[in-house]
């Protein structure tokens, strides 16, 4: 009968559950661990973006929120997990220049993994090579680091030495749109 087209039969197993969510959040990246229990994913809500970890159940496929760790304001995002399940290698901007970090998933600490001077993103680490896109003076690259170790923070006399907090150097947004008003004059060549 061409009057009824079937596209698709869809059984009730082969729907996937969906991750409710609030207005404007949405989640990006979602990166299994090695032992396909967790989720980890980017969140992005109005104040920026943190991490997510949820444990995933295999018998009822539901996700349930196990851990979030907060940019403080800054970007803090594109997980992707250590081969043990760890730790994970975040792009975390609290320079206000993205670079990778490693996020020691039980403690939260934060350990800089690179140093560049536009921003890096999207790591993925495959045996003891780290590979992200770096943003440089000729656009995006694909950049590889072999045996990424943690680096020191360089400073100098123009960051504020160290301890320096750039997020705290954000200068306040709270200001007055007032301005004077002036008398309209027509316009007169001279």
């Amino acid at each position: 009968d061409l009057t009824k087209k079937r596209i698709a039969t869809i059984e009730v197993e082969d729907v996937l559950m969906r991750l409710p969510s609030l207005p404007h959040e949405q989640y990006y990246l979602p990166r299994w661990s090695p032992d396909g229990t967790r989720v980890a994913v980017s969140r992005h809500r109005e104040e920026g973006r943190c991490v997510r970890i949820f444990m995933y159940d295999s018998a009822t496929h539901l996700l349930t929120l196990e851990r979030e760790f907060s940019g403080n304001g800054a970007e803090l995002r594109d997980p992707s997990w250590s081969a043990d399940g760890r730790s994970l290698h975040v792009s975390y901007d609290e320079s206000g220049i993205a670079n990778i970090y490693s996020l020691d998933v039980e403690s939260g600490e934060l350990t800089r993994l690179t140093c560049v001077l536009g921003s890096a993103f999207y790591p993925e680490m495959r045996g003891n090579a780290l590979a992200f896109s770096e943003f440089c003076e000729n656009g995006f690259r694909i950049c590889t680091l072999q045996d990424a170790q943690p680096i020191r923070i360089p400073t100098s006399s123009l960051d504020g030495g160290e301890g320096s907090d750039y997020l705290a150097s954000i200068p306040n947004s709270d200001f007055s749109f007032e301005a004077k008003s002036y008398e309209a004059a027509p316009y007169k060549p001279t």
